[in-house]
């Protein structure tokens, strides 16, 4: 387990996670329109649904905060046989849910909700011996992601036929709080230090009742979505996030930083965040949006790009290469940009679905495939420089 590639959590995440995601999109696409079958219990949107939150999204925070919580904690990196096992815990949720209806239901659950626990366990200890309760709601996060989990495990065993949607709802939800969490620390933060060092000082903060109002109304947002709240207290809640949202990314300047790619990718993907919320709040009242817009202006648009925005920063940063976006990476953010618009559009029924959809699924294929194959010699590889980039 000496091999660069066991060093840190991002390493084997941000590639299994993007390997999977260029590879799964094609497969739902093919299942949906019968080429092909798999032994799925619950069925493929079921499939489709869990694994892009629990396989996808879930590898990416994985990377992150395995990576991350270490640093911010000064405890011991999670590396070696740790990392190792965590990355079969998540390769054993996949292989069960892929063949799912040929296994005892219960040998599903119990490969597939492994993974979220543990990575708490691997997370938690460093917080607390840290006294660092400010990242505490990084761990809860993930606990009702897992938790959202078992709900669609729940339904996929035909105890909980409503599980499958209020897990779903729910782990969405919690990762965009999540977004709104660690983007709403870091997207400022990165775009402040980049005008600082080229000699444009620019206060980019967030004050502090902001943030937290803005947090806030996102996790509230969320969780009276997820519980299925009166519409109207639901809709009122999500726009107020959306509001909330909109004017924290007014203050980060991002206007002023449109010629670095590492950069405006962050804050291409914080718009997400308000305007999926408010696609949100307009399908709650009714007013001619359907809750599959929103869902996939979260999704894609928000938790993919941001996903795609940290991983390709982190990716470089972390291996000692100079913090500038290969020109393919910056290919993949447009395309992922386009997954995200044709998407939506297709749920909002403005044009020809079929062809937004196979657009969408083709743009997030390219896109994630990009990053692998950029990615892999970096992350693979000993690191150039023998402390972190700043």
């Amino acid at each position: 387990m000496q091999h660069p590639f066991w060093s840190e959590g991002l390493r084997p995440f941000f590639l299994l996670g993007s390997a999977f995601a260029a590879v799964s999109i094609p497969l739902w696409v093919l299942l949906a329109s019968g080429s092909i079958d798999l032994p799925l219990r619950g069925g493929m949107l079921a499939w489709h649904i869990h694994e892009t939150l629990f396989g996808f999204v879930a590898a990416a925070m994985a990377g992150f905060l395995t990576t991350a919580v270490p640093q911010w904690t000064g405890a011991k990196p999670i590396a070696g046989l740790p990392l190792a096992l965590l990355v079969l815990l998540w390769l054993a949720g996949r292989a069960a849910w892929a063949v799912s209806a040929a296994l005892p239901g219960w040998a599903v659950a119990a490969a597939d909700l492994a993974f979220l626990p543990a990575l708490c366990l691997a997370l938690g200890p460093g917080i607390v011996r840290a006294r660092q309760w400010r990242n505490l709601p990084v761990i809860l996060l993930v606990l009702i992601l897992a938790a959202a989990n078992a709900a669609m495990h729940a339904a996929a065993l035909g105890e909980w036929p409503e599980g499958s949607m209020t897990g779903a709802r729910f782990g969405l939800l919690a990762v965009i709080v999540l977004v709104s969490l660690i983007g709403g620390r870091i997207v400022p933060a990165f775009t402040r230090n980049a005008l600082a060092a080229a000699g444009r000082p620019v206060e980019t903060a967030t004050p502090a009742w902001l943030a937290a109002a803005g947090n806030l109304a996102v996790a509230v947002a969320g969780a009276l979505i997820a519980i299925g709240a009166p519409p109207a207290a639901a809709g009122t809640a999500a726009l107020a996030a959306a509001g909330l949202a909109a004017l924290r990314l007014s203050s980060w300047h991002g206007w002023k930083i449109r010629h670095v790619p590492l950069l405006w990718v962050l804050h291409l993907a914080w718009i997400w965040v308000p305007a999926g919320l408010a696609l949100y709040g307009l399908a709650l009242f009714g007013i001619g949006v359907p809750e599959g817009a929103a869902i996939h202006a979260l999704a894609v648009g928000a938790a993919a790009t941001m996903v795609m925005a940290v991983s390709s920063r982190a990716g470089l940063g972390h291996t000692g290469r100079p913090l500038t976006a290969p020109r393919p990476v910056v290919a993949a953010y447009l395309l992922l940009t386009f997954s995200a618009v044709s998407r939506v559009l297709a749920a909002l029924g403005t044009a020809d679905g079929s062809l937004l959809l196979y657009l969408s699924a083709a743009c997030w294929s390219g896109a994630f495939a990009l990053f692998f194959c950029v990615y892999l010699p970096i992350l693979t590889r000993p690191r150039l420089q023998p402390t972190p980039a700043p």
